[in-house]
């Protein structure tokens, strides 16, 4: 109860600012429709990130309606986007609201599984954020590892999965392979040889890591 007093107080923070924020229409209404989408307090963590590391290029594993993509691309307006999106419905859905923001020249939407589609990219990136099944985060940082620029950003979100990560006996057990495999992808980036990475008790959990250079 008291972490959830914290959180309600933490987002209530942002309320009034989120009243004229550009994308308050569209938070709102993926809140109606119970569409998935990063937390107010991961939104403002990753605009603090964006001014930080100012990315040219970033890259992003799971788009949904693209509410995350605009909020680098609103961010950082000089920033070129990539995100990858496997859910067709959504991926139609991320592009009209690209248009909607007038940030369609900015983002390049790819559809089809990021297992896919991540071994044929070719760019190196900035900061790359990884949202989507969380069973294969390990998998997606196999491929996404070569793909970011020394002192580049992996910024993984949801990896404390609702609390249950830290808090085994909540899980129920249709759960346990998420549970082991988030565990395991936690435990290789915080004793990763060439990564600094800080987890973050903000939203469902965030991981965020440097890429150490040279």
């Amino acid at each position: 109860m008291e972490i959830d007093k914290t959180k309600e107080y933490i987002d209530g923070l942002y309320s009034d600012k989120l009243v004229d924020d550009q994308l308050f229409m569209l938070r709102k209404e993926a809140e109606e429709a119970n569409i998935p989408i990063i937390s107010k307090q991961v939104e403002a963590v990753l605009k603090v990130l964006i001014k930080i590391k100012k990315p040219k290029k970033i890259l992003e594993v799971g788009a949904a309606v693209g509410y995350s993509t605009l909020v680098f691309a609103l961010a950082s307006p000089q920033s070129q986007i990539i995100t990858i999106e496997r859910d067709t419905a959504r991926a139609q859905q991320a592009r009209e609201n690209f248009k909607r923001y007038n940030c369609q020249n900015q983002i390049s939407l790819i559809e089809g599984d990021a297992l896919d589609i991540l071994p044929e990219l070719t760019e190196s990136f900035d900061l790359v954020f990884i949202d989507a099944a969380k069973g294969q985060y390990n998998r997606f940082f196999d491929f996404i590892y070569e793909q970011v620029r020394p002192a580049g950003l992996i910024v993984s979100d949801n990896v404390l999965y609702r609390g249950m990560i830290a808090n085994p006996e909540r899980l129920v057990r249709r759960q346990k392979t998420i549970f082991k495999r988030l565990r395991s992808y936690l435990s290789m980036l915080t004793s990763h040889s060439n990564l600094e990475t800080a987890v973050l008790p903000v939203g469902e959990g965030l991981a965020i890591s440097v890429k150490e250079e040279g």
